[in-house]
């Protein structure tokens, strides 16, 4: 079985079409059917990243089981829009401005407090 074959197999098994696996992995359309011997380092790398439960040594040489440790993951729990993700400063910014604002909030009742 060549990687092509091998690459069939993984989208039959999760049930899409070639073209959606071509997409997901940043390839052009065609680009699983011009494969002969072996995959590009980048299209690997998308594909480790998007299907991390994949055997690579399988995907590569078809040596082993299709997946590591024998069972299949849904991949679709693993898509992360990049608009969601959030990073340790992007929380710390919030969490500042937040803390102005509670102050700020704090300044005014006291005012509107002292004033009766």
């Amino acid at each position: 079985m060549s990687v092509k074959e091998r690459i069939r197999a993984v989208c039959k098994d999760k049930k899409m079409s070639v073209y959606e696996f071509e997409k997901l992995i940043d390839a052009s359309n065609g680009y699983v059917n011009s494969i002969y011997k072996s995959i590009g380092i980048d299209k690997l790398e998308k594909i480790i990243e998007i299907f991390p439960n994949i055997n690579i040594e399988w995907l590569l040489v078809g040596r082993g089981e299709m997946y590591k440790n024998y069972e299949t993951v849904n991949e679709q729990n693993y898509k992360i829009n990049k608009k969601e993700i959030i990073t340790a400063g992007d929380l710390l910014d919030r969490i500042e401005k937040q803390s102005e604002e509670i102050g700020n909030l704090k300044a005014q009742i006291q005012q509107l407090t002292s004033k009766k």
